[in-house]
């Protein structure tokens, strides 16, 4: 999607991230707090996340070409505070290895792992990295909502089963 198209028409692009923000602040966590953004895409979270002093976010994509073009628009200053992993949550080689990850934000994954099994791994690896006192953020189209996201095919779910999944 980010190879043939602006990234400001896609479906999940938000200019300012006000409802990942606003859950953001409810976590309470310090800044220098273990942040995973999964699906981050080119995201102005993580302009907020560095201007406001967080200094231990990582950003996972399974496009290169989105991290590209984020690490572009953050500049070369900004993009240096930053770590960035390319895995796929529905088999994910790199993000299973991370340890103790305070807050798993999440706005444009899970909707799209469209068999059970990639849904069984994203929550198993976010079991698995989260640390016990650790906050998760999902973001997900609900029952009964869109069946598609900028053209491609979409799960959806509700809060309950979200939470069962995830604890």
């Amino acid at each position: 999607m980010y190879s043939s198209n602006d990234t400001r028409i896609l479906g999940w692009y938000e200019e300012t991230p006000t409802p990942s923000i606003k859950l953001l602040s409810k976590c309470n966590i310090s800044k220098d707090a273990a942040i995973l953004d999964v699906g981050a895409g080119a995201t102005t979270l993580i302009d907020f996340l560095i201007n406001n002093g967080y200094t231990n976010i990582t950003v996972v994509d399974i496009s290169e070409v989105a991290i590209e073009r984020l690490k572009e628009r953050l500049g070369k200053e900004k993009s240096v505070l930053v770590k960035w992993i390319i895995d796929d949550l529905s088999q994910p080689e790199h993000v299973s290895q991370l340890r103790d990850v305070t807050l798993w934000h999440d706005r444009a994954v899970l909707h799209f792992l469209l068999e059970e099994s990639w849904q069984q791994t994203y929550f198993s690896t976010l079991k698995k990295v989260v640390k016990k006192d650790g906050y998760v953020i999902i973001s997900a189209f609900s029952i009964g909502g869109a069946k598609k996201c900028s053209g491609l095919d979409i799960v959806c779910t509700s809060s309950a089963k979200v939470r069962q999944k995830a604890l």
